[in-house]
């Protein structure tokens, strides 16, 4: 069963945008992706902060992920009983500001104009090819042998835009 998350519904919106926005010249002038190259530039620094706080969130969510499985030993539940494993989680490990989801909201709007700006240049598809490996990272976790299509095709698209930016850089 596939679960819903922030991170999938900005990667299909912005694959939606993607494929709204179509074709356009590439090679204009140096300042015809000025907004989107300044949008790249701080979506590239919400994707460290958020990196940082996913690494600074860990042990909670490995304790987390610890009292889960002592509940499902135990049978039956409350909502109570989750609201104290709140509370114990809360006491032992306090969420530093600003969380990883408070990042990833701050990274939605950002991701969403990138991706429905037509980009005009070559950095201007590299920034979109960015943000595209950040919201479509679920796209990697099989190998190429058990991969679906979509996903095989998508992020071989992306790698290999990202692959020539290395190359031209």
């Amino acid at each position: 069963m596939t679960t819903t998350s922030r991170r999938r519904v900005v990667a299909a919106v912005a694959a939606l945008a993607a494929v709204a926005t179509g074709p356009s010249p590439v090679g204009s002038s140096p300042t015809a992706d000025a907004e989107l190259l300044a949008l790249g530039r701080r979506f590239d620094a919400l994707e460290r902060q958020y990196e940082a706080a996913q690494d600074r969130e860990t042990p909670r969510q490995d304790a987390c992920m610890a009292l889960i499985k002592e509940l499902r030993g135990g049978g039956n539940y409350s909502d109570e009983i989750f609201i104290e494993m709140g509370r114990r989680l809360d006491a032992a490990f306090p969420l530093e500001k600003p969380s990883a989801d408070e990042i990833v909201d701050a990274m939605c709007p950002v991701a969403l104009r990138i991706m429905a700006l037509r980009a005009s240049t070559v950095a201007g598809l590299i920034v979109k090819a960015r943000v595209a490996r950040n919201g479509c990272s679920h796209f990697y976790d099989a190998t190429d042998e058990d991969a679906d299509w979509d996903h095989q095709v998508a992020r071989h698209l992306i790698d290999a835009v990202l692959g020539f930016a290395e190359v031209s850089s």
